[in-house]
């Protein structure tokens, strides 16, 4: 069962790049209560989709470039990446089982066989 993988800033790029599939990164605050309600979404989408997809966190306190990089300006951000690159934003107020249904259509449509 695969579970959220923690991301440093520094090792965004690396991260990314290194994971064959795709990823839903999910860019947090520590101190916001709807990240926190999010997180048990999240886990449950890594166990559910982890043959599919890998989901990652990435706390925007430590790397604030990434925000500005990727035009965040609330949290939670939810954004897919495919080979590095940001292919879909996904609503972070969807119930557990649009936001997984979402997530299998986009990889059903937009991400590259491998």
């Amino acid at each position: 069962m695969k579970t959220v993988m923690e991301i440093e800033g520094e090792q965004f790029e690396r991260e990314l790049g290194a994971v064959a599939e795709p990823v839903l990164v999910h860019f947090y605050a520590s101190w916001s209560g709807q990240c926190r309600i999010l997180a048990p979404t999240l886990e449950q989408l890594a166990a559910e989709l982890g043959d599919e997809l890998r989901v990652a966190r990435v706390n925007l306190a430590h790397c604030p470039e990434l925000a500005g990089r990727y035009a965040i300006t609330d949290v939670p951000a939810l954004i897919l990446f495919e080979d590095g690159r940001p292919i879909a934003c996904i609503d972070a107020e969807m119930l557990p089982r649009q936001m997984k249904v979402k997530l299998q259509g986009l990889l059903a449509d937009y991400v590259m066989p491998r």
